[in-house]
């Protein structure tokens, strides 16, 4: 009986929409078009939540928020710490930078 009504409630579901309906789940993967961009390049400027990077001969603003994460040499700092000509990775998920990382993190020393 329960398959033969989830049979019908999916036919339904193709009937009224034309397409299967996808219910998202809690922690589930970002939809293809939200996958992480991992870009290169140098930092132009930042201000105003964008961030300016030039990646080969063209420039591109990257928008940032509250959440966006920046590492440099291995430390957490600031969106401000952002200065021109510094070489950085950034991380874009849905167009909105997640991660910036420059340097590398500093290497251990065995005391």
């Amino acid at each position: 009986m329960s398959r033969t009504l989830l049979a019908i409630l999916a036919v339904a579901g193709f009937a009224v929409v034309g397409t299967p309906t996808v219910f998202a789940q809690e922690g589930a993967a970002p939809a293809a078009d939200h996958a992480a961009k991992p870009i290169s390049g140098v930092v132009v400027s930042y201000a105003d939540n964008k961030l300016v990077i030039k990646v080969k001969d063209a420039e591109q603003t990257i928008k940032t928020d509250d959440k966006t994460e920046v590492v440099i040499n291995g430390e957490k700092k600031a969106l401000a710490d952002l200065k021109a000509e510094l070489k950085v990775k950034v991380t874009v998920v849905a167009d909105v930078a997640t991660k910036v990382v420059s340097g590398k993190a500093p290497k251990k020393t065995d005391h």
